[in-house]
């Protein structure tokens, strides 16, 4: 699970699910990476709500990530969906594109504007479904509002995006991590591997982060890049924290539509 050429909580009662609960991270998840990462061999009650997303145009097609967050709604990165033309699925499972179901609409954050390369803050977008996900496929829960990460923090991340630093690499199944919290800014985080080794890599943009906290796992951040292609440098993740009143919005809007 490194990057994404592509580049890559909150109390919505009303819009989440049940919440993921499980262990806190323990020290055998040092060996994990989405570049060095875990792969998962069974629906995992914690990082399962992750999604796979192919964004084709005309001919061509990319690869990102996402999160379940209620039956027809999904998170993801806004730098996935820049192009105007696009065809966006999601599929559910352990292996990338299976059970697929067309995007309906997306809407991503009004303050997104990306550079040349794609780049840019508020990074995040909401996906509605034509119809419904799999009930099998668990619900992510968001953080409390306004509650934002610490540097030091360990957290949870998963992906379908590649295992070796290529941007083929990997075999597009769902992989998790551990990685902590290394640097903050206003909205966004970086992160580096607990053994020195993990990182997001391509595909994993717009998968989850997850933060273990009064015995329970809340989703608390989007996956958004890494500070280099071979996706040996920081994992950079946007915190959800302070999007709530928008996300409440677009998630209203996109279903009165």
């Amino acid at each position: 699970m490194r990057f994404f050429r592509l580049m890559a909580v909150l109390m919505l009662p009303m819009v989440f699910g049940c919440t993921p609960t499980g262990s806190a991270p323990e020290t055998d998840y040092a060996d994990m990476s989405v570049v060095a990462g875990e792969q998962l061999k069974a629906i995992d009650p914690i990082v399962g709500s992750t999604v796979s997303i192919r964004v084709s145009i005309d001919n061509d097609t990319e690869e990102c990530s996402g999160v379940l967050i209620a039956d027809d709604i999904v998170l993801s990165s806004a730098h996935c969906f820049i192009d105007s033309r696009r065809n966006v699925s999601v599929g559910f499972g352990l292996k990338r594109n299976k059970k697929s179901i067309s995007v309906k609409r997306i809407e991503t954050h009004p303050s997104f504007h990306p550079n040349s390369k794609g780049v840019g803050n508020y990074d995040v977008a909401v996906l509605r479904l034509r119809k419904l996900a799999p009930k099998e496929i668990p619900r992510a829960q968001l953080r409390q509002a306004g509650v934002r990460m610490k540097v030091g923090d360990v957290f949870l991340t998963s992906g379908f995006g590649s295992t070796d630093g290529s941007e083929e690499g990997g075999n597009g199944r769902l992989h998790k991590a551990v990685l902590q919290v290394k640097t903050l800014s206003a909205i966004e985080t970086k992160s580096v591997g607990v053994n020195s080794k993990s990182s997001i890599c391509h595909g994993d943009s717009g998968g989850p982060a997850y933060v273990f906290e009064k015995g329970r796992w809340f989703l608390w951040g989007i996956n958004k890049g890494v500070s280099n292609q071979t996706c040996s440098g920081a994992s950079v993740h946007f915190e959800l924290a302070s999007v709530h009143p928008w996300l409440n919005a677009a998630v209203a809007r996109l279903r009165a539509k």
